[in-house]
């Protein structure tokens, strides 16, 4: 098979920003979805399921998404790596994150362009480590650093907008 370019990109504006806003989190088997040409057109979640919202602090999140290639195998799959942090240790969110690093879960980032993405759509998401750290001098972070790992034949899916005000999403 051909692989065909079909695009060039000219020099963008230089007006785009890093880092997360938000993560919405499900269970990978609480909804199903739509995509066509890389964009997520549709998500139905299956009834009484929430995707759950994680709000972060400014520069405290960021995903990377890496293609592997292996032209000798013929193969090619990507690693989708989440990192962000939570502040404030607690019982309660111990036993939260615990669960969502040991799941396999569904995950829409929403950058700080105000762009979503959808990282374990194609198969799942699953945590690759959660740490849990008091910081030593009283300006360092008491908090949780979590990793979410998927590994997927594509990088992330983006997500039109306008599907995300149709979730059920718990605060």
């Amino acid at each position: 098979m051909a692989c065909n370019l079909a695009l060039g990109f000219l020099r963008d504006c230089s007006d785009s920003i890093g880092g997360i806003e938000e993560i919405l989190i499900s269970e990978r088997g609480n909804f199903t979805f739509v995509e066509a040409n890389h964009e997520v057109s549709a998500i139905t979640q299956t009834v009484a399921t929430n995707f759950y919202k994680y709000e972060l602090k400014k520069e405290v999140g960021n995903f990377a998404s890496t293609m592997t290639i292996d032209p000798a195998n013929g193969t090619r799959f990507a690693d989708s790596l989440l990192a962000f942090s939570i502040n404030k240790m607690s019982a309660a969110k111990s036993n939260e994150l615990k669960l969502m690093v040991l799941g396999q879960v569904g995950v829409i980032v929403k950058d700080n362009n105000g762009d979503y993405w959808g990282l374990g759509f194609q198969n799942y998401a699953e945590g690759q480590s959660l740490v849990a750290n008091t910081g030593t001098a009283f300006g360092d972070r008491s908090g949780y650093d979590i990793e979410i790992m998927a590994k997927e034949p594509e990088i992330p899916y983006a997500i039109d907008s306008s599907i995300i005000a149709g979730l059920s999403v718990s605060p």
